[in-house]
């Protein structure tokens, strides 16, 4: 059994030797609702890949959302791993070719990110980096999370004042009509 386990993972680094040295991985997270989704990604090979591009796709359900989160490099857990120059940039699916805005990270440590005022609708990350020198290929884990923006207090206040001008007028055009 010990032979056999090893037979299969020297098939699947042998596998690894024939492929390219660019990794590029898609996933699809679906809608993501209010609150914090993480995950892990990673490319391996032998020889490690020189670069990866992963795509990471989603939808969001809300009016408004704020987008926050991170990139983590598992270099320190995951030890024959490295991840270099983070580059995250996001996109609407409808329109792939203008980014809403570009992070990176040169160390590829830590990326964090920020998006404001995110309409409901279909976007998608494209991750971009270099793998280390003398690894197996780099992961990551990434964390988001999605909060829905309230309607300023504001709006609500305009709204009751002028709901509230609007009785007084009627009132007002009521009792002269009366008189």
């Amino acid at each position: 059994m010990k032979r056999l386990l090893m037979l299969l993972a020297a098939g699947v680094l042998g596998l690894g030797a024939v492929t390219q040295s660019a990794s590029a991985s898609t996933f699809d997270l679906g809608t993501i609702n209010p609150g914090t989704t993480t995950g892990l990604v990673a490319n391996l090979g032998v020889p490690a890949p020189v670069t990866f591009e992963d795509t990471i796709n989603f939808s969001l359900a809300g009016l408004e959302n704020s987008l926050i989160g991170s990139l983590t490099d598992l270099s320190a857990v995951l030890v024959p791993t490295d991840s270099l120059n983070f580059s995250l940039d996001l996109f609407r699916v409808s329109d792939p070719l203008t980014s809403l805005g570009n992070f990176t990270d040169a160390s590829g440590t830590v990326l964090a990110f920020s998006y404001l005022n995110l309409a409901a609708g279909d976007y998608f990350f494209r991750v971009i980096g270099q793998v280390g020198d003398d690894v197996f290929g780099n992961a990551y884990s990434y964390r988001f999370e999605v909060s829905e923006v309230p309607l300023p207090p504001a709006l609500l206040l305009f709204a009751t004042a002028l709901g509230g001008m609007a009785v007084v007028g009627y009132r007002r055009r009521k009792n002269g009509a009366q008189a």
